[in-house]
């Protein structure tokens, strides 16, 4: 198979969470990001990957 290019749409929140969907042949994919934050059990200093 070939690869296929599809158009997307991306939606950014203020949160600096973001989406990607796209629709086609009446199927539709819809894919979530979110950031995460790490914090030390040692010190609880905070890290954000």
């Amino acid at each position: 198979l070939a690869p296929l290019a599809l158009p997307y749409v991306e939606e950014k929140l203020p949160d600096g969470s973001f989406s990607v969907s796209s629709e086609a042949n009446n199927q539709r994919i819809e894919i979530w990001v979110a950031p995460q934050r790490c914090v030390d059990s040692v010190d609880g200093s905070v890290q954000h990957l």
